[in-house]
């Protein structure tokens, strides 16, 4: 992508800055580039912004994925809608819900009544716990991850 005359400034431009030791800013510098090529800048500008969208566009993607994969996880098992995606355990820890214990929830839901009493995200959390529960008995530590796609194979 870099053209010769491109190159040749920015080689320049590096020089100048070891002249300079810090005296003079980097964005100057950059500046100075750019103002003493301006049909260089004027070639360079398609394919670097062209570069700048497709990052862009492509970030975007991965979020709307990562954000519809998110919802797509809370909504498989009927009556467990907006679950959060990470749980608090104690010091401050954080857990993905679908990798927490049920030894994960019942912590997360005693940090939650110190902080929000009785509140409907607690039933909600309770109810996870007491299916993870039933799992428990069979399969010691299973996740709710698995609890769900078990749960889900029953419907």
């Amino acid at each position: 992508m870099l053209t010769i005359q491109l190159r040749k400034a920015l080689e320049d431009a590096i020089e100048m800055s070891h002249f300079t030791k810090g005296l003079v800013s980097l964005k100057l510098i950059a500046e100075d580039v750019y103002d003493c090529n301006p049909d260089l800048m004027e070639q360079m500008k398609h394919p670097i912004l062209i570069a700048r969208i497709k990052r862009m566009i492509k970030a975007n993607r991965l979020n709307d994925w990562s954000k519809s994969q998110r919802e797509t996880d809370q909504l498989a098992l009927p009556g467990f809608d907006n679950l959060p995606r990470r749980i608090f355990l104690p010091n401050g820890r954080r857990k993905l819900l679908d990798e927490a214990t049920a030894k994960d929830v019942r912590k997360h839901i005693t940090m939650l009544r110190k902080r929000l009493g009785e509140h409907p995200k607690i039933m909600q959390m309770e109810r996870i716990l007491e299916l993870m529960e039933k799992h428990n008995v069979e399969k010691p530590r299973i996740t709710w991850g698995k609890v769900k796609s078990i749960e889900l194979k029953v419907f």
